[in-house]
């Protein structure tokens, strides 16, 4: 009836939780089969006006108050393609190391058959 409706669809993140960046962190969802946003071009999000908003609740330690975050994302901001690189990895004798001099480092996506569009 030409109105436009709001539809919120949560994603599945990598990891659910951390207890290791205290003051950032990096959201990761795998688009696959499986993901709300398979298949996504930048086409269709400007043609049905979407935008991708992340939305973060946690707790603050120090004060022990609920602290909130929240981005949108609009088709012109999204590094179509490209992924964020994990800064977190383990050493062969399975210690965690974070390496935050590749905190802001994306790497390109390539998925066997699926041709990349932007």
């Amino acid at each position: 009836e030409g109105l436009s409706i709001r539809r919120f669809v949560e994603l599945k993140l990598v990891r659910e939780r951390t207890a290791l960046f205290a003051l950032s962190w990096t959201l990761m969802h795998h688009i696959d089969e499986a993901s709300p946003l398979h298949g996504l071009t930048v086409e269709r999000m400007i043609e049905g006006d979407m935008e991708i908003i992340a939305m973060l609740s946690g707790t603050d330690d120090t004060m022990a108050e609920q602290i909130y975050a929240r981005h949108a994302y609009t088709p012109d901001c999204i590094q179509w393609n490209r992924h964020f690189v994990d800064v977190l990895d383990r050493t062969p004798s399975g210690r965690r190391v974070v390496d935050l001099t590749r905190f802001h480092d994306t790497e390109e996506v390539h998925l066997a058959g699926t041709p990349i569009t932007s």
